[in-house]
């Protein structure tokens, strides 16, 4: 069974046929195939003229034909190579103005992985390779302005309980924890000495809830964590998450093992410690990190 690297490489190798479009114009010398934020997957090609009239890398044709085709500007994953696919040293890793663009089209790509070397399955993220951004505070700016970030009070738990039940239809289909984390969530409303347990705090575009982080035993487990997906791609999960360190500083959490949830645990520097563990009929997994 092949991973998704693999299915990404032969992807972009299909688009490998370096030619000649006429006596100014040569293209396919370079491909690439992307995963975007919904496990879709992209293509493109470079593209070379005299003059420098069209002169555009296979990292953003193929961006471009995400964004075309879907509207989507948040990638996961990415693979770009000549004749044969990344062996490190500097292969297949995307040019100043494709990290750029990448940069510059959601704040979320700082996040994407790139392959550096295929047989080793090794990759970096583009923040790695963008450190200091010279545009974050744009980003940072935008944020502030648009978005709040506050303790949520026991009246407005109803609108965090719609809230999840929005999201968690959006996962329905492809994960197998949504009925764990719903029950879950449906015992956080219902129970009081539960609710008393809880610290939440929610994401305010305005008067309109983006999103929901709820933390109990002093920071060391995250009970409910989502973001309504009109407004992911905008770093509003990693500001709340950002929150809830400051707030509630610990180096060891209990993780619903949810698979859309572990990345991004990984992502602020904790590490899986043991095998997992059944609380509650609920699947957690112990995690750590170095305060």
């Amino acid at each position: 069974m092949s991973d998704i690297w693999e299915t990404l490489y032969f992807k972009a190798k299909e688009q490998y046929h370096p030619e000649e479009v006429s006596p100014f114009v040569y293209a396919h010398h370079v491909v690439c195939a992307l995963e975007s934020a919904n496990g879709e997957i992209y293509t493109g090609f470079c593209i070379e003229s005299c003059s420098g009239v069209m002169d555009l890398c296979a990292e953003r044709v193929a961006a471009l034909n995400m964004y075309m085709h879907s509207g989507q500007t948040v990638v996961k994953r990415l693979i770009a190579f000549r004749d044969k696919p990344p062996f490190g040293s500097g292969s297949g890793m995307p040019c100043g103005a494709c990290r750029e663009f990448f940069m510059q089209l959601s704040l979320e790509n700082r996040n994407m992985e790139i392959m550096v070397d295929y047989e080793k399955r090794q990759t970096v993220t583009l923040e790695r390779l963008m450190p200091d951004w010279w545009g974050m505070y744009r980003y940072e700016e935008a944020l502030r302005n648009e978005i709040a970030i506050r303790e949520m009070e026991m009246e407005e738990y109803p609108a965090a309980l719609e809230l999840c039940r929005k999201v968690f239809r959006e996962f329905e289909a492809s994960d197998d924890h949504v009925e764990e984390s719903t029950d879950a969530f449906y015992k956080c409303i219902c129970d009081k000495e539960y609710l008393n347990q809880l610290r939440i705090f929610g994401a305010y575009d305005d008067e309109r809830l983006a999103g929901v982080i709820a933390t109990r035993s002093k920071g060391s487990h995250i009970a409910l964590f989502f973001v309504d997906e009109v407004y992911q791609g905008r770093g509003i999960g990693r500001k709340l998450f950002e929150c809830i360190l400051k707030e509630c500083p610990a180096g060891r959490m209990t993780v619903n093992s949810s698979h859309y949830a572990i990345p991004i645990y990984h992502r602020f520097g904790f590490h899986d410690t043991d095998q997992e563990q059944i609380q509650d009929g609920i699947r957690f997994t112990p995690m750590e990190r170095n305060v």
